[in-house]
């Protein structure tokens, strides 16, 4: 019995004769991935999906019946060993098939990172693509930070995925930065994904991460949205430079959050950052505005709504001291570092940030610790003073 449209079958296994109970990915576009095997030292595919529903990584060989196996599988396999696209007429039992395959390759196209395809029965049209943008990024192994000035790339089907031109990026670091600070629709993800990240450059296992998260789409635009993606990424040796990591891989369209995959996160649990920011914040206040501060990145990685109602810039990713002006800027500096050292400030502070057009607003200043020290994550509270225009 065979369900066409990607259902399951259970069919005779010829090599095995034993009957099948898996997938049937015809007319449906089957996407893979490549993951590194340490103890073999080898990259292998993974299935992530087929059609709209999601594998999660799994075995291709195990998730897929045995026509799949062998008129879709196969092919995709080659695809990848070879990066070259393909398609071509295969039989299978006496029927012909029109089968397709496409490479996915790293912006800079030096990287192979996984391949999708799809076969049909001969003369069938063939239905309309998913759309997968790549991404690279080239970061310092010591503190994740840009490594050179186009250190982060997005191929042209990125940007579609965003619907956010490329003449919209205004962040310094590329287009990673808007990512984080603007397109990352919910401050739960933008904490999950900031410490995969930094996990994944800490850790540098070269296994693959599958992340789903929820983005804002047509950001800065009266009519903006929503939908959710999925980043499959792994991290790499850059052989030119041992002090620096490449970060590559690929995403598409999803239709909801699904289980995240985090291979060798060790450094920082898998949801000790999001939970204690939540926490951090609560031990603050609330009715405050908020930044986020990484010391070791030196600059702000997640900003609070009433941040920008505050006056103070909107979606800031650069270094919270940068802000303030002589005595002020020393004293949030000794204060961030004593947070992040154990040792608590003695008393909140009064200090007069920077705003947009060059005038100057006075805050109550509170620092807490997000991680136990000595803390690389540090939450900074800010209560407006009555009048506190200066």
């Amino acid at each position: 019995m065979t369900m066409v449209g990607g259902a399951s079958e259970a069919n005779v296994n010829t090599d095995t004769g034993t009957q099948d109970s898996k997938v049937d990915s015809i007319g449906e576009w089957v996407i893979c991935g490549l993951e590194w095997v340490e103890h073999e030292e080898r990259e292998r595919p993974i299935l992530l999906a087929v059609g709209d529903r999601e594998f999660g990584g799994s075995s291709p060989r195990r998730s897929l019946d045995q026509r799949s196996r062998e008129v879709m599988f196969a092919p995709l396999v080659h695809a990848m060993t070879t990066g070259q696209d393909a398609r071509n007429l295969t039989t299978y039992r006496e029927a012909q098939f029109d089968v397709v395959v496409r490479v996915v390759r790293s912006p800079d196209r030096s990287t192979v990172l996984g391949a999708y395809g799809i076969f049909v029965e001969a003369g069938t049209s063939i239905p309309a693509a998913p759309v997968i943008g790549t991404w690279q990024w080239h970061v310092f192994r010591d503190t994740g930070t840009n490594f050179d000035e186009n250190a982060s790339v997005w191929d042209d089907a990125l940007f579609s995925l965003y619907e956010f031109p490329r003449d919209w990026v205004s962040s310094v670091r590329g287009p990673v930065g808007d990512w984080l600070s603007k397109l990352i629709a919910t401050t739960e993800d933008r904490a999950k994904m900031k410490r995969h990240i930094d996990t994944a450059v800490s850790a540098a296992t070269h296994l693959r991460q599958l992340f789903t998260y929820k983005v804002v789409t047509r950001y800065g635009t009266a009519n903006p949205g929503f939908k959710y993606l999925s980043l499959c990424g792994r991290t790499y040796d850059d052989p030119e430079h041992t002090e620096a990591l490449w970060m590559r891989g690929f995403t598409r369209e999803v239709k909801s959050a699904s289980a995240d995959v985090s291979h060798g996160l060790a450094p920082v649990s898998p949801d000790a950052l999001s939970e204690a920011l939540t926490d951090a914040a609560f031990r603050l206040s609330r009715n405050l505005a908020f930044a986020a501060v990484d010391l070791l990145q030196a600059r702000v990685f997640l900003t609070s709504p009433s941040w920008s109602e505050f006056g103070l810039q909107p979606d800031y990713e650069g270094s919270i001291t940068a802000l303030l002006n002589g005595e002020d800027r020393d004293s949030l500096e000794r204060a961030l570092d004593d947070v992040s050292a154990g040792r608590a400030p003695a008393e909140a502070l009064e200090l007069a940030f920077m705003v947009p057009g060059g005038a100057a607003m006075r805050f109550i200043v509170e620092v807490t610790h997000i991680d136990p020290a000595p803390s690389r994550y540090l939450l900074v509270s800010l209560r407006q003073l009555a009048g506190a225009a200066s």
